[in-house]
């Protein structure tokens, strides 16, 4: 759900308070769920949270070094679905 609202167009539902609660609820239920905090990171790039951004993004590269959503989030290139940021 947390995907959901933070990639749903703002037209059809987006909505970062909801899926940073469910981002880091996924996170708490399963702490190496490396994709969950990539897109948490998303959600405070939209937020102007650089730092969180960063954190949890790293976060993602820790548990995962070959993660193709985090380093294509890290990369900028958005090879894959990401948010606007």
């Amino acid at each position: 759900m947390g995907s959901y609202y933070l990639l749903a167009p703002k037209a059809v539902g987006q909505n970062t308070k909801l899926a940073e609660a469910y981002l880091s609820e996924s996170i708490s239920r399963d702490p190496l769920f490396a994709d969950a905090y990539v897109r948490l990171a998303q959600v405070y790039a939209i937020k102007g949270e650089v730092q969180k951004r960063n954190q949890y993004l790293n976060k993602a590269l820790e548990i995962d070094p070959q993660n193709e959503l985090a380093l294509d989030t890290k990369s900028g290139r958005c090879k894959f679905i990401c948010a606007s940021e």
